[in-house]
């Protein structure tokens, strides 16, 4: 799970590519979002305390993760 992701890293919801992987207290589990559905539930993960562990900088128009709630 550490690392970077990849262009063979794919979203949890869906097909497309992963942009954000996210994880919750250390836990072993992670999950992948792309950039659509880390947007739409990114509230959510941040209120449940998950926290974006990796960005994927080959995804075109990823946001800049600095200032995001950890």
């Amino acid at each position: 799970m550490a690392g970077t992701l990849t262009a063979a890293d794919r979203c949890d919801r869906c097909p497309a590519a992963a942009a954000y992987r996210v994880q919750k207290d250390d836990a072993p589990l992670a999950l992948d979002f792309c950039g659509h559905h880390f947007r739409s539930n990114a509230a959510d993960l941040y209120a449940e305390g998950w926290t974006v562990t990796l960005g994927n900088p080959d995804v075109v128009g990823l946001p800049d993760l600095e200032g995001t709630p950890s």
